[in-house]
């Protein structure tokens, strides 16, 4: 098993899940992090939601602190692919 502990936010969408599987697959301690549990995990799951700045920290002291690698592939996106990215809140959360 490997020394490192790699945390990975935004775990449900579409890139993070497939690190998240690769990862987990090779034998690394992986923790998913999102706001919606992916189905059929096979890693720890932490519930997060990155826009609650005093939840994100809660969690980084008691649930984060051993993890030595973090990968962000979080995506806050409003409907409207391209739209959406016109809006100054999207931009700022992003």
């Amino acid at each position: 098993m490997s020394e490192r502990k790699i945390a990975i936010l935004g775990a449900s969408g579409v890139v993070g899940r497939a690190l998240l599987e690769l990862l987990a697959g090779a034998g690394e301690r992986v923790i998913g992090l999102s706001r919606r549990e992916p189905a059929d995990l096979n890693a720890t799951f932490v519930p997060l939601d990155l826009r609650d700045q005093d939840t994100c920290l809660d969690r980084a002291r008691s649930e984060l602190a051993d993890v030595t690698h973090l990968v962000y592939t979080a995506l806050y996106e409003k409907p409207g692919l391209i739209a959406g990215w016109h809006e100054a809140d999207q931009m700022e959360t992003n």
